[in-house]
C-alpha cells in the first residue's frame, strides 16, 4: 500500500504539512479532495502543484 503526506503552498512560501496517509484524491470544482487512512476528509481550495511518487508527496498551491 503507498500512502502520501499532502502539504500546501500559499503565495509561494514554504510547503506545510496538512494531513498524512492519504489513500485519495480527488478534484471537485475549484478543490482537492483528500482521503486519509480512516477515511477522514480534507478539502482544500486550490490546484495541485506537483506529486512526487518517490517522496510519496502531493503538493497543493492555493491563492
Amino acid at each position: 500500500m503507498c500512502l502520501s503526506s499532502a502539504y500546501v503552498t500559499v503565495d509561494g512560501k514554504q510547503d506545510a504539512l496538512i494531513t498524512k496517509n492519504v489513500t485519495s484524491v480527488s478534484i471537485e470544482g475549484d478543490s482537492v479532495v483528500l482521503y486519509d487512512l480512516l477515511g477522514e476528509k480534507t478539502e482544500v481550495i486550490g490546484k495541485i502543484k506537483r506529486v512526487d511518487f518517490i517522496k510519496n508527496s502531493l503538493v497543493i498551491k492555493t491563492a
